[in-house]
């Protein structure tokens, strides 16, 4: 892979850091926008006037993908990997929903009355907008050429995908209401979560891609994926072990290895019993827009550390040398952001890869 600069290095870095240790030092995940294209950039239409380009238009798409690799260098253990999905709407088309495309996401609106009238969802492959991911996905590894990867399509879980199609409010309600109707959906969704993955596994393994990658940049030799639940951040630890729990650990051990995706501080209620789930191979630390950070608050690394877990975590640029004081360099993988109106300078990237390369 031409951007990465050892990218079997970094392959090797990836699978120590599954099984909580390290090669040499921490993973790093980080990128720098150049001054000047590897080529000449592609003249695009204004995707925000029709969002769907963005999810929907073949040509679209690899043209997008073509820039944002022109545009940008790797560091550290940065593979270079681009989405073919609609984002957090995907799950509910096997479901009935309809996707709305907008221009900071795709979304449901909600539209189920009641869990028992609800339509029974179904994986299925013949879907028109499955298929046209499947049309996506075949032009950008054609368009490929070994020069970067396809991440697995971001499988939003169940739970969270019924609160878009009841709503938020109308689900908080159920779960008092009509819980076992409701729980009923659940299972009946959880099949189709797993099946969807297991076809897209086996679909990269047929077209001879080595290894899988994700939204959050995460290699792995095995079968991989996030698992998650945004709407827990309505419910109480008790309810969430209760409701959403089931889901969990059904879907991580269906996978080889799974990561949970710990979005922000409302989501800390559930660590404990998050970190009691075996299939739950690593988390992903998130605190959130202007919240204190793992720079900040050590404790929820230290939380994960201590429980064995390799741990995925979200820092900006000036947190590195602290955050080399304060963990272990053990399982840990640094996905690094630019602060907003930061400028992108590559001698930045380099001196934090010299500070990563000390943190042993």
């Amino acid at each position: 892979m031409e951007f990465v600069k050892d990218i079997e290095k970094s392959k090797a870095r990836f699978e120590a850091w599954w099984n909580n240790d390290l090669v040499d030092r921490p993973l790093v995940h980080m990128t720098c926008a150049r001054e000047t294209p590897r080529w000449p950039l592609k003249k695009l239409p204004d995707w925000r006037k029709n969002p769907r380009l963005r999810y929907l238009d073949v040509e679209y798409i690899v043209d997008m993908t073509e820039n944002a690799l022109a545009s940008m260098d790797y560091y550290g253990d940065a593979i270079p990997h681009f989405a073919r999905d609609i984002n957090t709407a995907y799950l509910g088309i096997f479901a009935g929903a309809e996707p709305v495309y907008r221009e900071e996401a795709v979304w449901i609106d909600p539209y189920v009355d009641n869990w028992e009238n609800a339509k029974r969802p179904l994986f299925d492959p013949g879907h028109p907008v499955f298929k046209k991911m499947l049309e996506i996905s075949g032009a950008l590894a054609a368009n490929a050429r070994g020069r970067y990867m396809l991440d697995t399509p971001d499988h939003l879980d169940c739970i969270t995908t019924m609160s878009q199609m009841r709503g938020v409010q109308a689900l908080c309600t159920d779960l008092y209401d009509a819980p076992a109707s409701a729980c009923r959906f659940r299972d009946a969704f959880i099949p189709v979560w797993n099946q969807s993955m297991d076809f897209w596994a086996g679909h990269d393994e047929a077209g001879g891609w080595d290894g899988y990658t994700n939204w959050g940049g995460v290699y792995s030799r095995k079968r991989c994926g996030f698992i998650q639940c945004d709407f827990s951040v309505m419910l109480s630890s008790q309810m969430a072990v209760d409701f959403v729990r089931p889901e969990l650990a059904a879907e991580a051990a269906h996978l080889d290895r799974a990561i949970y995706h710990l979005d922000g501080y409302e989501q800390l209620q559930h660590l404990d019993w998050l970190l009691e789930i075996p299939g739950i191979s690593a988390i992903q630390w998130i605190s959130g827009a202007n919240n204190p950070t793992a720079a900040d608050r050590p404790e929820t690394i230290r939380k994960i550390q201590a429980a064995g877990k390799p741990v995925q975590i979200i820092a900006h640029m000036d947190e590195v040398e602290k955050l080399s004081q304060l963990y272990s360099p053990k399982g840990v993988l640094l996905w690094m952001l630019w602060r907003p109106g930061q400028k992108q300078d590559p001698a930045l990237c380099e001196r934090v890869m010299k500070t990563v390369e000390k943190w042993r």
